[in-house]
């Protein structure tokens, strides 16, 4: 796993992709860490008795929108050349 992370990350030369794959990368190892230590993941941040998360899913979260918006940025970059 660490192995094809670190391809992963040479492959892209720019920040914003890199950033946001280590912080999937982070929050799907803690998740991980979490289920193996305590054979479940607890959510433990309580948003306005809306839902309930964790640190972890929070990390995948932003790891995802900033991959994402750079995808979309390189498309739009395609599309209009």
């Amino acid at each position: 796993m660490t192995m094809l992370a670190v391809l992963v990350l040479k492959s892209y030369k720019e920040l914003v992709p890199r950033v946001g794959l280590v912080f999937i990368l982070a929050g799907g190892l803690h998740n991980l860490y979490m289920r193996v230590s305590n054979s479940c993941v607890m959510d433990n941040i309580n948003f306005f008795n809306l839902f309930m998360f964790n640190l972890a899913d929070l990390c995948i979260t932003i790891g995802l929108v900033l991959v994402l918006w750079r995808v979309f940025i390189y498309e739009q970059k395609n599309f209009n050349n």
